[in-house]
């Protein structure tokens, strides 16, 4: 599935916004642990990271030479894949408040690990998504009215 999934992306077929929409569409049990998905969704948005900082490669080796047609071509290039990072990680911590919100009074167990699965992505990926997780409150829904996960993101702002 992985390996299929990458290959769409790789290739347009499917946007990285579509896979973890499609990947993380089962807000159910089954769909908040399965490790198939959690890979699928942790490639997509390592390949999102790692296209804004090709990008910003291109952007620096072009002020370096001096190039001001690719200058002007990588800042847009890069203004586009920062814009596509924050909303690709908007989405994912998006899905994953609803879905810890959804197992409120069903499953206290899926929803800690839930908000594990929110820590560990904001630890993994800080470095990348530091302003989201900086203004998670008034970017992501649901984050402002759930205490447990506003201290989440808070502990991730504290982070070096």
């Amino acid at each position: 599935l992985e390996i299929v999934m990458d290959a769409f992306v790789q290739r347009g077929v499917v946007t990285p916004r579509a896979v973890v929409e499609a990947a993380l569409a089962d807000g159910g049990m089954q769909g908040c642990d399965s490790m198939p998905v959690w890979n699928v969704v942790h490639a997509v948005a390592r390949k999102s990271l790692e296209r804004s900082q090709s990008v910003h490669v291109e952007l620096m080796l072009a002020k370096k030479l001096g190039k001001d047609d690719a200058i002007e071509t990588s800042c847009k290039q890069l203004e586009e894949a920062i814009h596509e990072n924050a909303e690709l990680f908007s989405l994912i911590f998006t899905t994953l408040v609803k879905n810890y919100q959804g197992f409120e009074n069903r499953d206290p167990l899926y929803r800690q690990i839930t908000l594990k699965r929110i820590e560990s992505i904001g630890r993994k990926y800080l470095a990348g998504i530091r302003p989201l997780v900086d203004a998670a409150e008034s970017r992501i829904p649901g984050v402002a009215q759930l205490p447990e996960i506003s201290a989440v993101f808070n502990t991730l702002s504290t982070l070096p």
